[in-house]
């Protein structure tokens, strides 16, 4: 049985959130309000309610927003350890930037996008992770809409498998079932891997580093998850769930 709580996770949350400035103003995109409370309150909650105690917030744009919210995270029960950045990274950068907050014992990390809610099982990534000798996992959503995410296929039609190819935002011909999961932004990755991005760079990776990974046969775990999907990056996104 693996033991989640010794496991730390990164939330990237340092994005400007442009096209949700008609909806929200100026505020972080990360704490726009979501039944209530900022919706980086609701991916805490999971990540506590998954066995993760510390917690590291990959900050930019309006960093102290979020700090002044969560604090040292006490009140929240977690940890909280801030990673800023001074000039954009890019989601690859923000996760090399964070390293730093990874001890010696820290062999891997957790990696969740801010602006998303994919309530999966956190050890699903863990068991793929031991099982294929994977460097990262991904946790996939099945879904007919490959518009706006990276889309996914598997080297065998299962729920736990290794990722054959990584098309960020390819549109899908059904029809020659081409593929049929998107990338769900919950990934499990080893420190080595992210120590091999340059420091200080901007790199997205989702656009440059997976695809880079494929190349070079880095092995990657996929592991298709059943929970809800929630997106708050448009304005549309926002308004349904808010």
């Amino acid at each position: 049985m693996n033991d989640i709580k010794k496991e730390k996770a990164i939330i990237l949350c340092g994005g400007l959130g442009t096209r949700l400035r008609e909806t929200i103003g100026d505020k972080q995109k990360t704490m726009a309000e979501v039944k209530g409370v900022p919706f980086l309150h609701h991916i805490v909650d999971y990540l506590k309610s998954e066995g993760i105690n510390t917690i590291i917030f990959a900050c930019g744009y309006k960093a102290d927003d979020i700090v002044k919210y969560f604090g040292d995270g006490k009140k929240f029960g977690i940890t909280a350890l801030y990673s800023a950045e001074f000039s954009p990274l890019g989601t690859g950068g923000a996760i090399r930037n964070s390293l730093k907050f990874l001890n010696s014992d820290d062999k891997r990390v957790f990696v969740l996008n801010g602006d998303t809610e994919f309530r999966v099982n956190l050890n699903s990534l863990i068991d793929n992770m031991e099982e294929y000798k994977t460097s990262i996992t991904i946790a996939l959503k099945e879904t007919d809409d490959h518009s706006r995410y990276g889309s996914i296929e598997l080297e065998e039609d299962k729920k736990s498998s290794i990722v054959k190819s990584f098309d960020e935002k390819k549109k899908i011909d059904d029809e020659n079932n081409e593929a049929k999961y998107i990338n769900g932004g919950v990934y499990l990755i080893k420190k080595s891997l992210i120590n091999e991005v340059e420091k200080d760079k901007q790199i997205s990776i989702e656009k440059e580093l997976f695809p880079e990974w494929i190349k070079r046969k880095v092995v990657i775990g996929g592991v298709v998850c059943n929970e809800s999907f929630i997106d708050i990056g448009t304005k549309e996104s926002y308004e349904s769930v808010k």
